[in-house]
């Protein structure tokens, strides 16, 4: 995925949230690393951040900060329930088994494909 796309998408004035199953220990140190993320969600011994523990943390995130919606990049059939719910639906380097799921289920806005 283009850091281009994650600046253009800053300058337009969204929040960017690294959103991940990892570890928080781990995802905190690559958002310090990396400098592009607004906030980060991730996994913290308690709470397991994949597939609708993942979805259920955005909601509530875009709850306490007034967000109406949200848009999602992920690459996994994981991320299946919360491309259903976001108003932007974007893949990374999707397998052909998930490109067929997601153009029945929650079409793509845009692909991204591995460089």
């Amino acid at each position: 995925m283009s850091s281009i796309f994650i600046s253009e998408t800053r300058a337009r004035g969204c929040r960017v949230v690294l959103a991940t199953a990892s570890d928080a220990v781990w995802a905190e140190s690559i958002a310090r690393h990396v400098r592009c993320f607004d906030d980060v969600l991730a996994s913290d011994g308690q709470h397991n951040l994949k597939g609708v523990g993942k979805l259920e943390a955005i909601q509530a995130y875009c709850q306490q900060h007034g967000l109406a919606s949200f848009a999602y990049i992920g690459d996994a059939m994981a991320d299946l329930p919360i491309w259903q719910q976001a108003s932007q639906v974007y893949v990374v380097s999707p397998s052909p088994s998930l490109l067929r799921v997601m153009q029945r289920q929650c079409p793509p806005t845009r692909i991204f494909e591995p460089r």
